[in-house]
Formats: structure tokens, sequence, C-alpha cells
């Protein structure tokens, strides 16, 4: 190669009969280049935030189920046992949706069989207390108050001269009531729960 003018090389090529030259500053040969590398640099940022809008997109359509399985679960602890049924969702999520709607089935069996339960139970404590009730009542009218009214009697009805012995018998029989009484009251409440 030689140099011409001072600036300019001459190339030389085999079986070749032309030559183009061309004289060009480093700053305009660069304008091109920095062209395509912005113009790449705003492909870039405008696909990534489409890949961006994707992603957010494809995300929430995979946790919109589970957040609103997670607000029916808080639903669980106010006592609303209603099942997820309009949700879609497939693949494992529509699989754990199955298995909190069976969850929910059994806590709601449960629930329903406990407040049966409880309900069997409230009503044969009434009973058993309704029955504790009539056994005393027969006790107080049969046991106590015959006593009473034969003791009330025999007082009434006392001729003077026999006032000491029936006063003694009844002595006794007050005895004999307070014994029964005492022995009802033990009955009612037993030893061990004191």
């Amino acid at each position: 190669s030689e140099m011409l003018n001072g600036d300019v090389d001459f190339v030389q090529l085999q079986d070749l009969d032309w030559v183009i030259l061309a004289e060009i500053d480093y700053e305009e040969a660069m304008i091109p280049i920095r062209s395509y590398g912005y113009n790449i640099i705003y492909i870039a940022l405008i696909l990534s935030m489409l890949l961006l809008g994707v992603v957010a997109i494809l995300s929430n359509t995979i946790t919109a189920p589970l957040r609103r399985l997670r607000k029916e679960t808080e639903k669980i602890s106010e006592g609303d046992y209603s099942p997820l049924e309009d949700i879609k969702a497939d693949g494992a999520i529509k699989d754990l949706i199955q298995s909190y709607n069976h969850m929910v089935r059994k806590i709601k069996e449960q629930q329903d069989n406990l407040q049966i339960a409880r309900d069997k139970s409230i009503s044969s404590m009434i009973d058993g207390q309704e029955s504790e009730r009539s056994r005393l009542a027969m006790e107080l009218h049969d046991g106590l108050a015959q006593t009473i009214l034969a003791i009330k009697m025999r007082l009434e009805n006392t001729a003077p001269e026999k006032a000491a012995k029936v006063l003694h018998e009844s002595k006794e029989m007050f005895a004999d009531l307070m014994h029964e009484i005492r022995s009802m009251s033990n009955d009612l409440l037993p030893a061990v729960l004191r």
C-alpha cells in the first residue's frame, strides 16, 4: 500500500482494475453504530417491560387462587364452612382446592357432631336434674313431711298425763328426722364433690 496525499491509503488487489477510496471521520462513522446501539437498548427495554408484564399476569393468575384460598381459610375461624366452587385452576392448585373443600366438609361434619353431642349432653343433664328434683320432692313429701306431720299430730292429740312420754318419743322422732335430713343433704352433695 502507498500513501496518496498523505491521508488516503491505496490498496492494490489482485485481478482488480479499479479502486474505491473513501474518507470518513471516526465520529461520523460511529453515528449509525450508536444509533443501532440505542435502538437495541430501546428494544431491550420494551421487551423486558413486556416480559415483566407477562410474568406479572402469569404470576397473578397463579397466585390469585392461592390468595382467595387464604381468605377462605380465615373464614373458617369465623364459622363459615362454605366450600370453594368458583375458582378456576388446574394442576396442583386444583388439587389443593379440592383438598381444602374436603377439609371444610370434614370440619363442618365434626362441628355438627359436636353440636349434636353438646345438645344431647345438655338434654341429659337437664333430664338428670329433673329426675333428681322429682326424687328429692318425693323424699321430702313421703319421708320428711310425713314424719313432721306425725310428730305434729302426736303433740296435738296428747293427753296431759302422757305428755312426758310423747315428748320423749317426739325427741327421738326429731333425731331420726335430723338424721334423714343429713342423709338427704349428703346425697345431694357427696363428700367426693366437697
